[in-house]
């Protein structure tokens, strides 16, 4: 269902129309008891009487009534019923056409905005109560530095007083005694202590540091001394070790059988259970074989 424009009725057919009545006129009557033919409007999808009007105004105003009517009915959208939007007005004499949106597609915008306003108020609410409570704290706070601060103030206040009874005592003193006060020094003489005092302090880091280093230097030598003490006596130890294990070697009755002792590794292994030992042996069969003219086996000898 469709319309072109207001003063076409007959594209409203399926609308009721009532039968005319009489009934007292309603706009500028001629006089008090003057009355007029009305009808009435019935939806075809509501059923709902929607609108009373004048029968003379009939045929000029009915598809307005009942297009305004649609655009407004839910039981009308529900059957499908498809209604064009309204025809946008001039604003003025040739100032264009209005953009101006219907009221309909202006409500969601405006609620949603109105939705974020709330919440946006909601949340300022809440941060002012926040700044509230944060103020309250504050102003406790400074009373409560203010009132320190005015007792600090009065203590200030009574250590000069304390400070001024002091000297006048003192004057009092120097004058009963009749004595002199000795002048207060001058800042180059302080300035010049002072200087004098770091070139000391200066001075006696330096000797410490020396003697430190000297310490350091002792400390080390002592403990190369007692490594090469240490060393020296492993050696010694090595040395006695060897010459015992060489005078047993040549101790033996033949020579004979003391070069075949020597001159086979099993029997080394087998004898002489130290490296000691067995490095006296190897030495021994050196000897042994350039005494008796023959080549010595290499390094086999040695373990």
């Amino acid at each position: 269902m469709s319309a072109t424009g207001p003063g076409r009725p007959n594209k409203y057919d399926d609308f009721v129309v009532s039968a005319p009545y009489l009934k007292a006129a309603k706009y500028l009557p001629s006089s008090d008891d003057e009355q007029r033919n009305y009808v009435t409007l019935t939806c075809p999808h509501c059923q709902a009487v929607f609108k009373e009007l004048l029968e003379a105004n009939l045929a000029g105003h009915k598809a307005d009534y009942c297009i305004k009517h649609l655009r407004m009915c839910t039981a009308a959208k529900d059957a499908g019923v498809h209604v064009p939007p309204p025809k946008r007005r001039l604003a003025d004499k040739g100032a264009g056409q209005s953009t101006e949106p219907d009221a309909s597609t202006r409500i969601v915008p405006l609620e949603t905005a109105l939705t974020a306003s709330n919440a946006e108020l909601v949340e300022t609410r809440a941060a002012n109560a926040q700044l509230t409570a944060s103020n309250a704290q504050l102003n406790e706070k400074v009373q409560a530095l203010t009132l320190q601060v005015g007792q600090l103030l009065g203590e200030m206040q009574d250590l000069r007083a304390r400070v001024s009874d002091l000297e006048q005592f003192r004057a009092d003193v120097v004058e009963a005694l009749d004595v002199q006060t000795p002048p207060s020094p001058t800042t180059t003489r302080c300035v010049g202590a002072i200087k004098a005092r770091d070139a000391d302090n200066a001075r006696l880091r330096r000797l410490r540091n020396k003697a430190n280093q000297e310490r350091d230097d002792a400390i080390a030598e002592r403990d190369d001394a007692i490594a090469e003490r240490d060393d020296e006596r492993e050696r010694r130890k090595k040395g006695d070790a060897f010459r015992r294990a060489f005078r047993t070697l040549a101790g033996h009755a033949k020579f004979d059988k003391a070069l075949r002792v020597v001159t086979h590794t099993d029997n080394r292994q087998t004898m002489y259970r130290t490296p000691e030992q067995r490095a006296a042996a190897a030495l021994l069969a050196d000897e042994l074989l350039r005494a008796q003219q023959r080549p010595a086996q290499p390094a086999a000898w040695a373990w």
